[in-house]
């Protein structure tokens, strides 16, 4: 399978199940597959607030979906972006 695939072991099939049940999250990885998107413009293009999409992305990342890593931004601040290179998800169920 290509890194595009993951596959779920059986422990972990719970939290990843939980994770992909919102129709937003599973739109926030069709776009975060897309590109890299930081917390404000992810919630702007979602039609969402920051705190709506900051909870959403916090469930991608504990199930293994999404990464975060920082970045500098303008005026010496530092954004939280978000990416995936998550395509496709296989739950192996032996």
């Amino acid at each position: 399978m290509s890194e595009e695939t993951m596959v779920i072991e059986p422990g972990r099939t719970s939290i990843v199940a939980k994770a992909l049940k919102a129709k937003s999250r599973v739109m926030i990885l069709k776009i975060l597959y897309e590109e890299d998107m930081n917390i404000t413009s992810l919630a702007e293009r979602m039609g969402m607030s920051i705190a709506a999409v900051s909870e959403h992305i916090k469930i991608l990342v504990e199930a293994g979906l999404t990464t975060i890593h920082y970045k500098s931004g303008m005026h010496g601040g530092v954004k939280k972006v978000c990416s995936t290179n998550t395509k496709n998800v296989v739950f192996n169920i032996r």
